[in-house]
């Protein structure tokens, strides 16, 4: 499931910042999965979070996994930092829509971007044999899959994919929502998309 994490500044300015915001693709923050953390700093003119070394940073981020998808642990190094208006624990992790103070009157926002996988089933699914939840049917090395955003695959056969095929599965065209009892959420046709816009607020 290929996902990344972002942290987006308030689309609201306070009045600290109200007349030296950065531009609003600058104010977002992007954590590499890369298994070490980000160390970042603030930039108390603008209020933008910028990459740190580990002796001067506020706070380090890193990805980790979950039982359903992913998490970001928060190594807060500063007292005054907030996670929801409350004290910042020395380790926590945050999930989409946490709010993070990094400094007063800088509230940031936790989003995850997420792309969903389109190919041949991993060996893991094989091994597994796994099924699709839509027709009940194992995937073959020669099917094509789409997941969802909690990893569960689904058939996605087109005569692109699949041209010398008559009997094409293309489940994934007939559900809206994920079939996974712990999921639900409205499937995307395979574009990058954020699990949850700032900008929505």
């Amino acid at each position: 499931m290929p996902t990344s994490f972002e942290i987006h500044a308030s689309p609201v300015a306070t009045m600290e910042y109200r007349h030296s915001l950065v531009p609003a693709d600058e104010a977002i923050f992007a954590v590499p999965d890369h298994g070490e953390p980000a160390w970042i700093c603030v930039d108390k003119a603008n209020g933008q979070l910028l990459p740190a070394d580990p002796g001067s940073a506020l706070a380090g981020l890193l990805v980790v996994a979950r039982r359903l998808g992913q998490g970001l642990a928060m190594f807060a190094r500063d007292a005054d930092i907030l996670v929801n208006g409350l004290p910042a624990v020395p380790c926590s992790v945050l999930t989409t829509r946490d709010a993070i103070t990094f400094a007063p009157g800088l509230l940031h926002y936790v989003t995850e971007r997420f792309k969903p996988f389109i190919g041949p089933p991993s060996e893991d699914m094989l091994k597994q044999k796994r099924t699709c939840p839509c027709c009940q049917l194992p995937f073959e090395p020669a099917s094509r899959v789409i997941t969802c955003y909690c990893g569960q695959p689904y058939h996605w056969e087109s005569t692109e994919s699949h041209p010398d095929k008559s009997g094409r599965l293309d489940c994934f065209e007939r559900v809206r929502k994920c079939l996974s009892p712990n999921c639900g959420r409205a499937m995307t046709r395979g574009e990058e998309t954020l699990t949850w816009d700032p900008r929505d607020l």
